[in-house]
C-alpha cells in the first residue's frame, strides 16, 4: 500500500510528471503557481494530470508535498469534450496549462471553455440546486426546535450549499470562498447583509427565517423554490422531453 509521494518541492512533482511518457499534458489551477510556491502563496495547489486514456475509475488524489496539499484531478483527453455538470470541473475554465506533449490539451481546453462557460444555464444544474434548497428548508422547519444536533447539521448544509450555488452562479473558481465573499459584498449587498445577520444571531427561529430569504434572493432568478405542482426528474444531459413523458406514462399508466 502506498502512504506517501515523496518530492522535494512543488517544481519537483511537476518536473516528474512531465517526464512520464503516460501523461500527455498538466493543467494548473487555481492561484498557487508551482514555480512560485514561496512567495507568500497560501491554499492548497491544484492541477489536473490529463491521460490519453482512462486506466481506472479513480479521477483524483489528494497528498501532500512539503506540507502543501495537493489536490489532484484525473482527466482523459476526451472528457473535454463533454458536457459537464461537476462544478469542480469549472475550474478549468481559468486553467493554465503548463505541459502539452502535442497541442491536444490546448485544443481540448479551447473546446472546454467554449462550451461550458455558460455552464449555469444548464437547466438540469439550476433544478439540481432547486430541489436542494426546498428539501433543506423543509427539512429545517420540520426539525425546528428539537434542539439536537440534526438541526445544527442541516443549518450548516443550507449555509453550505448556498455557498457553492453563489460560486457557480458568480463563475467564481470552486472553493474560493474568501473572494465569493468579497464579490457579495460588493455587489450583492443586500445578500451580504442577510449572510452577516444569520452569522450574527443563535436564535433557531432568526436562523430558519434568515436562510429562507437567502434562499429566495438566490433563487430568484431561476423560478424560485421547486413547485408543488412540479415534476423534476433525475437525469443526464442527453435525456429528452420524450423520455420524461414516456416514463411518466409507463410507471403511472397515464
Amino acid at each position: 500500500m502506498i502512504n506517501k509521494l515523496h518530492f522535494k518541492s512543488l517544481k519537483d512533482l511537476i518536473d516528474n510528471l512531465k517526464q512520464n511518457k503516460n501523461i500527455i499534458g498538466i493543467i494548473q489551477c487555481g492561484s498557487r503557481d508551482y514555480l512560485n510556491q514561496y512567495q507568500n502563496q497560501q491554499g492548497d495547489y491544484d492541477l489536473t494530470i490529463v491521460l490519453n486514456k482512462s486506466i481506472t475509475n479513480i479521477t483524483g488524489m489528494h497528498f501532500y508535498v512539503n506540507d502543501i496539499p495537493v489536490d489532484c484531478m484525473i482527466k482523459t483527453i476526451d472528457q473535454f469534450y463533454l458536457q459537464t455538470n461537476n462544478v469542480f470541473d469549472l475550474m478549468h475554465l481559468n486553467g493554465v496549462i503548463i505541459h502539452d506533449i502535442n497541442n491536444e490539451v490546448i485544443k481540448a481546453l479551447d473546446y472546454f471553455i467554449k462550451h461550458n462557460n455558460k455552464v449555469i444555464n444548464n437547466q438540469l444544474l439550476i433544478d439540481k440546486y432547486r430541489y436542494k434548497f426546498t428539501h433543506l428548508k423543509y427539512k429545517l422547519f420540520k426539525r425546528l426546535n428539537t434542539n439536537d444536533l440534526t438541526i445544527k447539521y442541516l443549518f450548516n448544509v443550507s449555509f453550505i450549499t448556498f455557498i457553492d450555488f453563489y460560486i457557480l452562479t458568480r463563475e467564481i473558481q470552486p472553493g474560493k470562498f474568501n473572494l465569493a465573499f468579497k464579490i457579495m459584498q460588493e455587489k450583492d449587498n443586500k445578500l451580504f447583509k442577510l449572510v452577516q445577520e444569520y452569522q450574527n444571531t443563535t436564535n433557531e427561529k432568526i436562523m430558519f427565517e434568515l436562510i429562507d430569504q437567502i434562499f429566495l434572493y438566490m433563487l430568484e432568478p431561476y423560478n424560485g423554490y421547486w413547485k408543488q405542482d412540479e415534476i423534476l426528474f433525475r437525469k443526464d444531459i442527453n435525456t429528452k422531453k420524450e423520455d420524461e413523458e414516456m416514463l411518466i406514462n409507463y410507471i403511472f399508466n397515464k
